[in-house]
């Protein structure tokens, strides 16, 4: 495999990667969570896929292409990790507000009031 050969495929690969964020970001954005660990599962298997590649061919420095397109990597990376961040901090607040809810509910359904019986000593 020459060096062209071996830039595309790692090119490719890591266009891969950028588009998978890029999804997971929209799902995140409209809140569709149920996709997100699968492409977790994928972004992980293309991390290993490139750095096999690497190995595989003992490259040092990456050309410019590449290195403008992990700076994109990088910058929908931070933008999806803000994002999660944000998500998991509302998830938080959400659930606490549902706990402090379901105290209030409990509180006023299970109040037990003792009968009392007007006991009449006149007579």
């Amino acid at each position: 495999m020459n060096i062209n050969n071996w830039q595309e495929q790692k090119l490719s690969l890591l266009e891969q990667f950028h588009k998978l964020t890029i999804e997971q970001i929209n799902l995140l954005e409209s809140g569709e969570y149920d996709q997100m660990l699968s492409l977790f599962e994928k972004k992980d298997l293309l991390i290993k896929t490139i750095d096999e590649l690497d190995k595989r061919h003992e490259i040092n420095k990456n050309p410019e292409e590449i290195l403008a397109k992990l700076q994109a990597i990088q910058k929908a990376n931070l933008n999806l990790e803000e994002k999660l961040q944000n998500t998991k901090t509302a998830i938080g607040l959400k659930l606490l507000e549902l706990q402090q809810s379901k105290k209030t509910e409990d509180k006023y359904y299970h109040y037990t009031q003792t009968e009392g019986a007007f006991i009449d000593k006149k007579q």
